[in-house]
């Protein structure tokens, strides 16, 4: 979670958004944690805590599998550069 939360939005956006996408990122991170605190209460008492348990890993497994698998590889980038030829292009169009 640290990856997606605090490294990728600071090498994966453009300075000028930088700050928007760490403010989105955390929050989706704080939602997920509320909603997992409750889900965990609801769920222990009807089907029993070590099975709660292994859902969470499952999801876990499922959120790391998709993070290395979905979003693009950032090294060596630099999403400045990206944002201004994506800019001249429009301007092309």
């Amino acid at each position: 979670m640290l990856r997606t939360t605090y490294l990728y939005p600071a090498e994966l956006f453009p300075t000028r958004y930088r700050a928007f996408a760490h403010g989105i990122s955390a929050a989706c991170g704080k939602c997920g944690a509320i909603i997992s605190a409750l889900a965990f209460n609801t769920l222990s008492q009807d089907v029993g805590t070590p099975v709660v348990l292994w859902i969470f890993f499952g999801c876990c497994i499922a959120g790391a599998i998709l993070t290395a698998l979905c979003l693009p590889e950032v090294k060596g980038r630099d999403p400045d550069v990206v944002l201004e030829q994506e800019m001249r292009e429009r301007r092309m169009l």
